[in-house]
C-alpha cells in the first residue's frame, strides 16, 4: 500500500518480488511502469485502460466470484472535476494526482 494513502489519494497498492519471477501462468505478465518524469509528463488521455475486480455489477447484486474486467477510457480531468463536485459524492476533491478514467454515461465503469 502506497505510504501516504488517503482515501482517494494514492489508494494504489504493488508488489515487489525480490526475485524475478518465472511466471508459470500464460495468462499473468508482469507490468513495466515508465519512470517518474514520464508519468508526471505524459498525458493518457485518448487511451483505454481496464479496471479489474469481484464487485457487483448490477446494482443490489451479490460480489462477484470471478474476477471482472472493464475496459474504460482515460478522460480529460476536467470530465471528472464536474461529474464528483456534486452533493451525492460528498462534493469529492479530484486532484491533477488522479486518473480520470470511465464511460460518462455510466455503462461501463468501476461503480454500480
Amino acid at each position: 500500500m502506497h505510504e501516504r494513502f488517503k482515501g482517494y489519494d494514492n489508494d494504489v497498492a504493488m508488489v515487489k518480488l525480490a526475485a524475478t519471477s518465472h511466471m508459470a501462468m500464460p495468462d499473468l505478465t508482469p507490468i513495466c511502469l515508465p519512470d517518474t518524469p514520464t508519468l508526471q509528463t505524459y498525458s493518457f488521455e485518448g487511451h483505454s485502460c481496464y479496471s479489474t475486480g469481484w464487485g457487483r455489477t448490477l446494482e443490489n447484486q451479490d460480489l462477484q466470484d470471478i474476477l471482472q474486467e472493464v475496459k474504460i477510457p482515460i478522460l480529460p480531468p476536467v470530465i471528472c472535476k464536474e461529474a464528483y463536485d456534486r452533493e451525492e459524492y460528498g462534493y469529492a476533491k479530484v486532484t491533477d494526482a488522479h486518473l480520470c478514467a470511465g464511460v460518462v454515461d455510466g455503462s461501463a465503469g468501476t461503480c454500480v
